[in-house]
């Protein structure tokens, strides 16, 4: 976070000092308040750009062998923008480095890693492992120890991309 805090404060001095030499060129016709309105353009267009980018960013870096098997680009009321604008803030990666798929008992499984990447102060990064039964489409997480944990059961869509990238 203080990396992002000094980069605004360096846009903002950059975007400052554009405004003086532009100020300079003009032989002081541009009003003073050019260059601190300068300066907090500079800050905002750099908060813009760090934040629409972010997902990109995020993307270029994971490796060939990663799935976006889903996105959350929700509106926030304290950012309005977002309703028109939308911003990814979030996915979900399924590792298909991870993927293993079986038949059990005429039922066809996959087991695999998702990783949900999330847009914070500073980025955040859970892993889980998963089974998916292909044929009744029911996700459920396996714990710490190895366990199904079938109480946290879920019902996959038949449109759900997971669904089609697991059990190919």
């Amino acid at each position: 976070m203080i990396w992002h805090l000094l980069a605004a404060f360096s846009a903002g001095l950059a975007a400052a000092g554009i405004a003086l030499i532009l100020r300079k060129l003009s032989r002081g016709k541009l009003p003073k308040w050019f260059v601190p309105a300068f300066a907090g353009a500079g800050m905002l267009a750099y908060q813009i750009n760090m934040d629409y980018g972010w997902y990109g960013h995020k993307l270029e870096k994971l490796p060939s062998e990663s799935v976006v098997v889903s996105s959350e680009a929700p509106g926030k009321i304290w950012r309005p923008w977002t309703y028109i604008f939308p911003m990814t803030s979030a996915f979900t990666v399924l590792d298909s480095k991870t993927l293993n798929t079986r038949v059990i008992e005429n039922q066809r499984i996959a087991e695999f890693a998702l990783y949900r990447f999330e847009k914070h102060y500073t980025d955040r990064v859970a892993n889980n492992h998963f089974v998916l039964n292909c044929d009744t489409r029911e996700l459920l997480p396996v714990s710490d120890k190895g366990a199904l944990e079938v109480d946290k059961k879920q019902l996959l869509l038949q449109s759900d991309r997971l669904l089609s990238q697991a059990c190919l």
